[in-house]
């Protein structure tokens, strides 16, 4: 192994790790002389400096034990998230493992293939399938990680295969794969109000795993999410929720372990930790990664028999890191023909999204990027238009004229708002700005679906996962 260190004059430190197992890896370390924290530094410097120890191929490797960490194929765990820095770019399951080893009570990483991205874990939550995550468990971790007692704050991730945050400042980022922030299609537009019934259930702060009865509705709200128990808190009887379709970064809704990964017998707790029945799964492609497209049409297809109308394109392409996809309009345009052409007559039920952009004003970013696949992309089908907004509290005429841009400039296509949320603001302030927002974005009837950043603890859910925030109650059901 060969290792070069370069610190140009813009502060960039380059790491170059050269023919580690016969194959040649190269790590970028954006920005490091500009990193806040001496921690934050160590464990980038940690990831990029691995080397591939041996190579993991899954589900043959599952259960194996690499460099004292045991590998869980298509596995991840809810909570336990660690405090930032979180979600940093690691190009090898080893890397991710190696920021682990440098980060104090670090027992557990989630990698995500797709998005190179490295989440770390100090405890071992509820294990459910997640066929975008490698995760690898410190072995002889003490039981008193297992599991634990005390709720802990899902991280801020990035959606989807992406690197981490997202867009236009976004104040934090979906879990991993909401790093794959991948994933998803919408269900079809709705009325603004739909008749509910009234039974008493649960109140709203009741645990995702009390018994509820969940109400379809024609509400244009989404959800965006990771763990799929958060889902949950919506939709139920007696909220009167407009709360009526889900994503989450990927191309089919995460299936539930009925066993923790300990092995422990958990029999009877999977269907309560199944993302809420009454509402649509909507499917994305996160990206043009292999790890993503394999497996696209046929879990695309499943999605539209049971009952997708929609699917979702790349996620934040004109991006690079912060949850973007980054691909060139050239790449994009490329992959959309080969994989929506394979989904897009289905039984002539499904919408077809063009990638969904941020809003950054930089050239080949935002808009202007969305105009040109457009434009490329002839003969493409492309029905909707989905587009993300992040900004301050303050700037609710700015999100309305750009969503009315998108409009304009797609040539009037429906638009779906894939995320949106506040970067600045008191809680007071985000929910005036919110209860704004949504009843404009209820009467533009070209606005055919949205969903808020995100169904997660810390933001439409309460910071100890146990019911709706005060800003995911006025979500989930505000009518003005």
């Amino acid at each position: 192994m060969g290792t070069k260190t370069t610190i140009q004059p813009s502060l960039v430190l380059n790491i170059y790790t050269v023919l580690e197992s016969g194959k040649h890896h190269i790590y970028y370390v954006h920005c490091y002389c500009c990193l806040p924290t001496a921690e934050m530094r160590g464990i980038l410097i940690a990831s990029a400096l691995v080397g591939l120890v041996a190579a993991v191929t899954c589900p043959a490797d599952h259960n194996k034990v690499i460099s004292s960490y045991k590998i869980e194929c298509g596995i991840d765990h809810a909570g336990g998230d660690m405090p930032g820095p979180n979600g940093n770019t690691a190009l090898t399951i080893d890397a991710c493992i190696a920021q682990c080893r440098a980060r104090s009570g670090c027992v557990l990483v989630a990698w995500l293939s797709g998005p190179k991205a490295c989440y770390l874990k100090d405890r071992v939550g509820d294990a459910y399938e997640n066929p975008s995550v490698l995760g690898a468990l410190k072995v002889g971790t003490d039981s008193s990680a297992i599991r634990g007692n005390v709720p802990v704050k899902e991280s801020t991730r990035s959606s989807a295969s992406s690197p981490a945050a997202s867009s236009s400042a976004k104040p934090s980022t979906p879990n991993h794969v909401a790093s794959l922030s991948s994933r998803s299609s919408l269900p079809a537009p709705a009325s603004s109000s739909s008749a509910r019934t009234s039974a008493a259930v649960p109140a709203a702060s009741s645990p995702p795993n009390a018994p509820a009865q969940f109400v379809k509705n024609a509400g244009k709200r989404g959800l965006a999410y990771n763990d799929p128990k958060y889902t949950r808190f919506f939709s139920r009887a007696g909220q009167h929720s407009r709360v009526s379709w889900a994503y989450n970064w990927y191309s089919t809704a995460y299936k539930v372990n009925a066993r923790d990964h300990v092995g422990s017998s958990r029999a009877g707790t999977s269907e309560l930790r199944k993302a809420n029945p009454a509402l649509t799964y909507i499917p994305m492609l996160w990206s043009d990664n292999p790890d993503l497209t394999r497996n696209w049409e046929t879990n695309t297809k499943e999605a539209f028999d049971e009952g997708a109308d929609a699917a979702l394109a790349f996620n934040e392409p004109d991006q690079c890191g912060g949850g973007g996809s980054c691909m060139t309009v050239d790449r994009a345009v490329a992959a959309y023909r080969v994989f929506f052409s394979k989904v897009s007559n289905y039984k002539n039920t499904g919408k077809m999204a063009a990638p969904a952009v941020t809003n950054s004003g930089a050239d080949n970013a935002g808009l202007k990027y969305l105009q040109k696949f457009i434009t490329q992309c002839t003969g493409c089908t492309i029905d909707v238009v989905p587009i993300h907004w992040y900004s301050s509290a303050y700037a609710i005429q700015y999100f309305k004229d750009h969503v009315t841009s998108a409009y304009e400039m797609s040539g009037h296509k429906p638009i779906y708002i894939t995320e949106f949320g506040f970067n600045e603001g008191s809680e007071a302030q985000q929910i005036k700005a919110l209860k704004e927002i949504l009843i404009w974005l209820d009467n533009q009837p070209f606005v055919e679906r949205y969903a808020y950043f995100m169904a997660t603890p810390g933001s439409l859910i309460k910071e100890d996962g146990s019911g709706l925030s005060e800003l995911g109650k006025v979500y989930n059901s505000y009518n003005g």
